[in-house]
């Protein structure tokens, strides 16, 4: 799945995480993130992040960003499916 997302000054998305990875790029403004309990300011078209399944995240929005995210299963999740279709286990 593609997301393209907007934050308003100052919006914030509260510590989360979810079940699959995540891969983003900036495109314009800057965006503060938490991930992992580490710190990461993100700017437009230098930055890209990935982020591994269950990893815990906080999101803030500094300068509007608009960001592109993608997200889908996991690879561990990708390769047992590759492995029940094959009839392998």
């Amino acid at each position: 799945m593609l997301n393209l997302i907007r934050f308003e000054p100052g919006a914030e998305v509260p510590l989360h995480s979810h079940d699959h990875e995540q891969l983003g790029l900036v495109l314009e403004g800057m965006q503060a993130s938490l991930v992992d309990g580490v710190a990461h300011e993100l700017g437009p078209l230098r930055d890209t992040y990935s982020r591994v399944a269950s990893s815990t995240r906080r999101i803030a929005g500094r300068k509007e960003p608009l960001f592109s995210t993608s997200s889908g299963p996991s690879a561990r999740t990708t390769e047992n499916a590759g492995r029940r279709a094959s009839g392998r286990r």
